[in-house]
């Protein structure tokens, strides 16, 4: 067993001193663990004294452990945790484009990659939008099919996610245009699901508007996924009252549909969406058929929370069928 013993004086020193902190926790994992640092050139004037790495200030690191190497310690696991703390470090937007553009030509590869894709989207939510307009330039430059490729991509979806929340609109357009041509099989996708959800996030109404559609006319494939109740569930909760209305109809008309769903982990709560967004008429009908099969219901986890959730409402919206 190996135990490493620090005097509390020396941490108390240490702790506050962010560049002899980081060089401490350098030095152990070098010495240790053989880390990405075992990668680096180093000359003789580096290695001669650790008096001198404890020295070392925040730019020291930057400029001279990192700079020049960003995308071979990207490729490795502990370089990439360097280039990303590297990132986190920086003090002005000159300094991370820096490092961003030793990536440049490397996109593509790097957002395949388990550990170059952490760096890029680091990159991404710490750059200012405009700087990361290469990152899209790249993605796009296979061709219209890459979004949909990076979408289903266990990897590649994370930066397309990041894209979509850090970038404008106007930068996102062509990965938005990609996802709406494929909206319905990336639903169902166990990765891309992930991405449409970003779409209904951070897309405009139109583009949210052309996504409900091509739901609406799919609505039994995708509600009964367990991925595309999460894209489901997320329509409902970020388009306007009339999609919600448009999508609650499309799954209250499918026979069985909503209750098929309302024992799952996301359709429960699509199906309490949707029977809020229903009009009274067809609200009455579906509560009619909750209560009937409220024992196959009550069977299920999800089921039973529907049940709770729904118990007034069913009560006030069956109080209409008394007269007639």
């Amino acid at each position: 067993v190996i135990s490493y013993s620090f005097a509390p004086a020396k941490m108390a020193k240490i702790m506050p001193l962010p560049a002899q902190c980081l060089s401490m926790r350098l030095k152990i994992v070098a010495d240790e663990f053989s880390s990405w640092a075992a990668y680096l050139p180093r000359s003789s004037d580096e290695t001669s004294s650790s008096s001198k790495e404890a020295q070392a200030t925040l730019s020291d690191f930057v400029g001279t452990q990192v700079t020049g190497h960003v995308w071979q310690l990207s490729l490795r696991q502990r370089g990439s945790r360097a280039v990303q703390e590297a990132i986190e470090l920086c003090s002005t937007d000159e300094e991370r484009e820096a490092i961003a553009s030793e990536l440049a030509g490397h996109i593509w590869e790097a957002v395949r990659c388990p550990h170059a894709n952490f760096v890029v989207q680091r990159l991404i939510v710490a750059l200012k939008p405009s700087a990361c307009q290469f990152i899209i330039d790249e993605i796009m430059k296979p061709g219209s099919k890459s979004v949909g490729y990076l979408a289903r991509h266990k990897y590649g979806c994370r930066t397309l996610q990041r894209l979509l929340e850090h970038c404008s609109q106007q930068q996102t357009l062509p990965i938005i245009e990609g996802l709406l041509a494929e909206v319905v099989p990336l639903s169902r996708h166990p990765y891309g699901n992930y991405v449409v959800q970003q779409l209904f996030e951070h897309g405009n109404n139109e583009q949210r508007a052309c996504a409900v559609q091509k739901l609406v006319k799919n609505v039994v494939l995708v509600a009964s996924d367990c991925n595309g109740g999460a894209v489901l569930l997320k329509a409902m909760m970020n388009t306007s009252k009339q999609e919600q209305s448009l999508l609650a109809h499309a799954m209250a008309t499918e026979s069985g549909l909503v209750l098929s769903i309302a024992r799952s982990r996301y359709g429960h709560a699509v199906a309490q969406m949707v029977f809020s967004a229903l009009s009274e008429p067809c609200r009455s009908c579906l509560a009619r058929e909750l209560v009937a099969h409220a024992e196959e219901l009550r069977a299920s986890r999800y089921g039973r929370l529907l049940l709770n959730s729904l118990a007034g409402k069913s009560a006030t919206s069956s109080e209409p069928d008394d007269s007639e």
